[in-house]
This record gives C-alpha cells, sequence and structure tokens, in this order.
C-alpha cells in the first residue's frame, strides 16, 4: 500500500478539524477513551518490562498481597495506584485521573482487598 504523505497530511488535518468541532461530552468521550489505550499500552509495557521470572521475591507480584516496590499497578477493577515510599495514592478509577491533591486515605493493610495488582511500571 502506497499512501502519500500529502493524503496523511490531509487526513490528519480533517481528522484535527473534526475534534476541534466536537461537544465538551464528546471531547471527554475521547479523551476517556485514549488514556484507556494508554493505560493499557503502559501495562503491556510493564510486561515487556518485567524480566520472565517473577518467582523472585525482590519482584513485583499479581498475587492478592500489596506490592512492596514502588511503582504503579493495575488493581482486579482495572483502576491505577501508585506505590511510593509514603504509602498508596489511587491515580485512576474506572477511567478518571484523580485529583492529585487528593488525600492519600489508603494505609498498609488495607490496599490488597483492591487486588489482585499487576505491575505496570516503576519510576
Amino acid at each position: 500500500m502506497n499512501i502519500s504523505v500529502s493524503s496523511e497530511f490531509e487526513r490528519d488535518v480533517r481528522v484535527k478539524d473534526s475534534l476541534r468541532q466536537l461537544s465538551d461530552s464528546h471531547r471527554q468521550a475521547v479523551l476517556t477513551g485514549l488514556l484507556g489505550v494508554a493505560e493499557r499500552a503502559m501495562e503491556l509495557s510493564g510486561y515487556l518490562l518485567t524480566p520472565a521470572d517473577d518467582s523472585s521475591p525482590d519482584l513485583p507480584g499479581s498475587d492478592l498481597s500489596e506490592p512492596i516496590l514502588p511503582g504503579l499497578y493495575r488493581d482486579r477493577d482495572g483502576d491505577v495506584w501508585e506505590r511510593t515510599a509514603g504509602g498508596w495514592r489511587l491515580r485512576i478509577q474506572q477511567g478518571v485521573e484523580l485529583n492529585e491533591a487528593s488525600p492519600w486515605h489508603w494505609i498498609d493493610g488495607h490496599v490488597h482487598e483492591y487486588g489482585p495488582f499487576t505491575f505496570m511500571s516503576s519510576y
């Protein structure tokens, strides 16, 4: 298939013009979909970066226990959590990014209820 640069450019311009004309609710739906794709890409990237032998206790697990290594994790519902030395923060819930200023109401020992966790990426 031979696609010229000018035809791809024209297509991109049409797509951008169409996106600019969307209502706010439609823009939000498109952004939510794109964030879902980005989250999945991060998750799959995490699989590529994690060694195949996950039996080592130093590697992030996907069991019901709380992971101990800092990084981003996906829970059983698809929500994204951040583990830091200071504790846990729920970052994305039901596809919506949570406010950075939200307090950290999660303490060790309770986050495991949302597992199993799948490691997505480290810092």
